[in-house]
């Protein structure tokens, strides 16, 4: 199954934000103005207004000469940008990846999305219902590529759903319009008579680019999917974020720590009413250079406790170079966890005691060297010894099952693993020598050989034929053989060094 988006079109975008506010506008004929060269300027209808003709461009004398009890607006008229972001953050429920498509649009990738819906039609009602219901008049297209389906929902509205493939046969009939070309490009395009997409869609593209520039070609080419089309996901903005305007500009180390204890203050009486804890927070300051520094700090568990947060970050303050000064502070949360509050008792267990030393030890050392990688191991259901332990950042976190016993595994594995040249006597055989780090190990004792084959979704990998050998010097050493014997492609590997 090949890619899939979706283009969702929101022709009376504004005029349904503002009913949204107004609601006792619903229904009415109206319209949304702004000043444009000393007159004012229709930008967008009810969908009854457009109806009786009422189009966006029309200057508003005109509109109420057409309709002289329209009701015109120019107050509070909602910016485009910001609510189309706003809207592709709440299609994230349905696609993981949705990005704003200006002026009027969103675009969303619905690879492997649809089938939770049991099909794309179904899928693109649920959207569109759901917008209807919040207030929204929406069109779909869906297509092979985000350009196709922009062309279908806009150009095609009797046919919303291309077909995986048909773009190639449906297309070329449009209007050069639909390649997403602006008016004065478009217009230069018909007065040459070229009005469908088949009409420059096999021109050479090197006399296309000398005489329109290479908006038409790089359009050509995404659209019909010879060039990827990059889209630029929008992300939900963090949950809890604090921020904290300075009066005057601060440079002092002490001014630093105040404004972090009162946002960190904030942030955790927040925290502490949702029943969460931090995890991961990212400090920034913003400095009146228009300079921007960050600070992360991540815990062993989660915790809302102030002071400690506080201690850790005063370990790393000398890290923000204030500059000629700091004007506005953030803190967000960009990790979080269930917290709930702990019962005090008058005595603890010990096991509860080290366990608290252990994370703020490990904190303390996260504070002290930011770029060490302080985690702990667990085993995992992997039959791939390079796969079966995984590093987890949280010290209290269950292993999902138990480490193997019933079979030898070194102390220490290689990854990846380091290869060897060896001295076979016959196939299948354990070798008798192997050069590792410049020296030739004579091997005395050998046991194998223990076959591991990875599992079957991971592809085809080559199965390991698996050897303990120890040498002269009592060293032991874990061997493996990648796939069957061959004697010119045979390659054997050092994985691991036994205690």
């Amino acid at each position: 199954m090949g890619k899939r988006f979706m283009s969702v079109l929101f022709p009376h975008l504004q005029a349904d934000i503002y009913s949204r506010r107004h609601p006792q506008l619903r229904g009415t004929l109206f319209a949304l103005a702004v000043p444009d060269q000393n007159r004012m300027r229709i930008c967008s209808v009810s969908p009854g207004a457009q109806k009786e003709g009422i189009r966006p461009g029309m200057v508003v004398a005109d509109a109420r000469t057409l309709i002289p009890a329209l009701q015109v607006f120019t107050d509070d008229v909602p910016d485009i940008v910001q609510s189309l972001q706003q809207l592709a953050i709440w299609a994230l429920r349905f696609t993981p990846v949705a990005a704003a498509d200006a002026p009027d649009g969103l675009i969303l990738d619905i690879s492997g999305c649809t089938h939770l819906w049991q099909g794309e039609r179904p899928y693109a009602d649920c959207i569109k219902q759901r917008l209807n219901q919040a207030g929204f008049t929406t069109c779909t297209g869906i297509g092979d590529t985000p350009g196709a389906a922009w062309a279908v929902v806009r150009f095609l509205p009797q046919c919303d759903i291309l077909e995986p493939g048909m773009h190639h046969h449906i297309l070329p009939s449009l209007p050069v319009a639909a390649l997403r070309l602006d008016n004065q490009l478009a217009e230069r395009f018909s007065k040459l008579g070229m009005y469908r997409i088949q009409d420059i869609l096999h021109l050479p593209r090197q006399s296309l680019r000398r005489r329109f520039g290479s908006v038409p070609g790089d359009r050509l080419d995404r659209v019909f999917g010879i060039q990827a089309e990059q889209i630029t996901p929008a992300v939900s903005p963090p949950e809890y974020t604090e921020r904290l305007p300075c009066p005057e500009p601060v440079r002092t180390a002490v001014a630093v720590t105040a404004a972090l204890e009162t946002l960190l203050t904030q942030l955790c009486n927040h925290l502490s009413r949702a029943g969460k804890g931090l995890r991961h927070c990212i400090l920034q300051v913003h400095r009146t250079d228009s300079e921007t520094r960050k600070l992360e700090l991540r815990t062993a568990r989660a915790t809302r406790q102030v002071q400690h947060l506080l201690h850790l970050f005063s370990l790393r303050i000398d890290q923000i170079d204030p500059g000629l000064g700091i004007e506005l502070f953030t803190l967000e949360a960009a990790l979080t966890e269930p917290l709930l509050p702990e019962q005090e008792i008058l005595w603890a267990q010990q096991e509860q005691q080290h366990t608290r030393q252990t994370a703020l030890l490990l904190d303390k050392i996260r504070a002290y060297l930011p770029q060490a990688s302080v985690y702990r191991q667990l085993p995992k259901e992997h039959h791939w010894p390079d796969r079966s332990v995984e590093n987890v950042p949280d010290v209290m976190q269950q292993p999902s099952t138990q480490w193997r016993e019933d079979l030898p595994r070194p102390v220490h594995i290689f990854n990846p693993a380091r290869e060897i040249s060896v001295m076979v006597p016959i196939p299948d055989y354990p070798p008798v020598q192997f050069n590792y780090e410049s020296r030739i190990h004579r091997i005395i004792k050998a046991d194998g050989p223990e076959r591991i084959e990875a599992e079957w979704w991971t592809g085809i990998i080559p199965h390991r034929d698996y050897y303990c050998v120890e040498d002269e010097q009592g060293q032991r050493y874990w061997l493996y053989r990648e796939g069957h014997y061959n004697d010119e492609h045979t390659k054997w590997f050092l994985h691991g060094l036994f205690a």
